[in-house]
């Protein structure tokens, strides 16, 4: 619903006025301006309906009205008047906080002068703020001033501007990417050397865009996450999920699955025979698997509601003869057994006492007292046993089901509703990926300097946290000077276990397990095939760079030290009475406890601790699990 055209007051200086613009939103669809003169005594929302309020950041007023009449939390405040501009979101009571960057389109500005935009939503209020005019904000005022947003909530005008800050990066994004082109096209067809100078312009120009941009994609990911209270009121994310469903409704009534519009080809990196997956590139006849039509419509909304439809086609049994059934067999299964499915599960410590299990159950289920026995008894029974390392679960809701599946199971044969999985050979060597706190100086370069195996990783490893990080790993290794912090010494401990675990492999070694500690999860990750090397890179980074902004935001009293000591959970439990001043921060194992508080009190416990015989971590881990354990953590071996 539009209104009258709202006045361009949208100001450069840092003394322009406080209030920029605000609209309050009615449940009917109505919108309205929003007076600054009668807000200004509160920022209470109406009664239905929230509101919108921008604001300069920069003006004097604004910190005065949000300290002394806006009612919201000093936390709220501060963060909204922060200097900080880096992306990042984060719940906070009722709403969430959220910071974005956008390019500089003001007179002057270069693309890489990012401005910020902050923000505070709840489901009734969005405040924002800016430093100097962000062209999104603007046009966004606009279209809702005429009516092109129609019913917005706060959920859905945080995603707005977000789409909006996005569309103004994306041609700044082609412009380098067409300058990339030009410096490869000179590489390629000129004898002479790329000017220098325009080559370090541009790379510093992508260095300061991905200093940004990827935080501000975490921040989604965050949004996403933690924001639901917000983005929940915007039911209009869900409606393609719901588009999803009437589509297949109409597709099982055609009795086609409808062509998959553009498509050229299949995807190099799907392994679509492996996965089972398939493509329709041409209107195709729907399969009938299991006698019927049956399809998944799925429906994920922008604030982590997330929705799963199973839709299966109706027959009614009229329609369903075509010829006379003869001496149809006598069901003679209880009503009950068709109510509910139950879990049947069968293992073995190898695949084949695994199939000899289910065959057995399979016969006693036919049998005079397995046929009398309900199916739910033995689904409970089976669950309460200790199950090897080679497993089986069988779906069934009757009796003659159950009997199929787990002769399927027998004969190692795929079948509806059967699962199988076997676990690793408890064979092998267990490779212990450390946390962080094994770093020091100097750390990798010998070997990096003596070992190609080892380096190769590295170097692999070391262009992939450029190009996500900003920096170097391999500078900070060679570098003798370098002091690591929180962030660095994360992100280079993980290339070093990473690297080991190359050089491990170059000579013959392989993991059958792997155990990680901490941040070693992210190395460990890649090593065992969950994670491919881009995205732990990306883990590890994002989670070195938000702790080392954690860590510089304690000052004082705040700061914290955390020590590990070797006392299981009851003995720790018993101790810290004589010290109420530190906590328990991590179970680390049955009998080591991570705490932490300040520093006198770290420093008395472990003092006190010195006396009693530690034992080495890595030879319990040998003992408990009866196999070689190696440590994969220093630079040096």
């Amino acid at each position: 619903m539009p209104i009258s055209p709202v006045e361009r007051n949208d100001h450069s200086e840092p003394n322009a006025e406080a209030f920029i613009f605000g609209f309050d939103f009615a449940p009917d669809g109505g919108i309205s301006r929003v007076d600054w003169t009668k807000i200004k005594p509160t920022a209470a929302c109406p009664e239905l309906g929230w509101r919108w309020l921008h604001f300069n950041r920069l003006a004097a007023e604004t910190r005065d009205w949000l300290e002394t009449s806006s009612d919201l939390d000093e936390t709220v405040i501060s963060a909204l008047l922060q200097s900080e501009t880096r992306p990042r979101c984060a719940a906070y009571e009722d709403g969430v906080l959220l910071n974005l960057r956008g390019i500089n389109h003001n007179p002057g500005a270069e693309p890489e002068d990012m401005i910020s935009v902050r923000m505070w939503a709840t489901a009734n209020l969005v405040i924002s703020m800016r430093s100097y005019p962000v062209k999104a904000i603007h046009e966004i005022r606009e279209e809702v001033a005429s009516g092109e947003l129609e019913n917005l909530s706060p959920g859905g005008l945080l995603v707005a501007i977000a789409d909006k800050l996005i569309d103004k990066i994306e041609p700044v994004v082609e412009q380098l990417k067409e300058e990339a082109d030009e410096f490869e096209e000179q590489l390629l067809t000129s004898k002479e050397h790329l000017p220098a100078i325009p080559l370090a312009e541009f790379r510093s120009t992508i260095l300061i865009l991905r200093r940004y941009i990827l935080p501000q994609r975490d921040a989604m990911v965050q949004l996403q996450r933690e924001g639901r209270q917000v983005l929940l009121a915007d039911q209009g994310l869900m409606r393609a999920g719901a588009a999803g469903l009437i589509k297949v409704v109409l597709a099982m009534q055609e009795n086609k699955i409808p062509a998959t519009i553009n498509y050229l080809g299949p995807n190099p990196h799907i392994d679509f025979e492996k996965s089972h997956l398939q493509v329709t590139p041409e209107a195709t006849d729907w399969p009938r698997y299991t006698g019927k039509a049956v399809a998944g419509v799925s429906g994920f909304g922008f604030g982590g509601t997330n929705a799963h439809v199973v839709v299966k086609e109706y027959v009614p049994a009229d329609a369903v003869v075509d010829e006379p059934v003869v001496d149809a067999p006598v069901v003679d299964e209880p009503a009950a057994e068709n109510e509910s499915t139950v879990v049947l599960a069968v293992s073995g410590a190898l695949p084949s006492r695994r199939r000899r299990a289910a065959a057995d159950l399979a016969d006693w289920l036919e049998t005079e007292e397995g046929s009398k026995t309900p199916l739910a008894d033995v689904a409970r029974t089976l669950a309460r046993r200790n199950h090897g390392r080679s497993r089986a679960a069988v779906l069934a809701k009757t009796r003659s089901e159950a009997i199929s599946s787990l002769r399927a199971v027998a004969a190692g044969k795929p079948a509806q509703g059967v699962f199988s999985a076997d676990s690793p050979s408890p064979k092998g060597a267990v490779w212990v990926f450390s946390g962080f706190g094994s770093q020091h100086r100097k750390m990798a370069k010998q070997l990096y300097t003596e070992n190609s195996a080892f380096k190769a990783a590295v170097d692999e490893v070391d262009a992939l946290i450029q190009d996500e990080a900003g920096y170097s790993m391999v500078e900070m290794f060679l570098d003798d000077s370098i002091e690591y912090n929180v962030e660095t010494a994360q992100v280079g401990i993980f290339t070093i276990q990473v690297g080991l675990a190359a050089l491990l492999r170059h000579h013959g070694a392989e993991a059958e397990a792997v155990v990680p500690h901490s941040m070693g999860e992210a190395a460990a990750a890649y090593v065992s095939g969950g994670l491919n090397l881009e995205d732990a890179v990306r883990v590890i980074c994002s989670r070195s760079r938000l702790m080392g902004e954690a860590e510089g935001a304690l000052v004082g009293d705040d700061i914290r030290l955390m020590a590990l000591l070797e006392y299981s959970a009851s003995e720790i439990e018993a101790l810290l009475p004589t010290y109420p001043k530190l906590e328990v921060c991590v179970y680390a194992a049955p009998t080591h406890t991570v705490i932490g508080g300040p520093q006198p009190d770290i420093e008395a416990i472990v003092q006190f601790g010195a006396n009693l015989p530690m034992a080495r971590l890595a030879d319990e881990a040998e003992r408990w699990l009866d196999k070689p354990v190696i440590k994969i953590g220093r630079a040096h071996v």
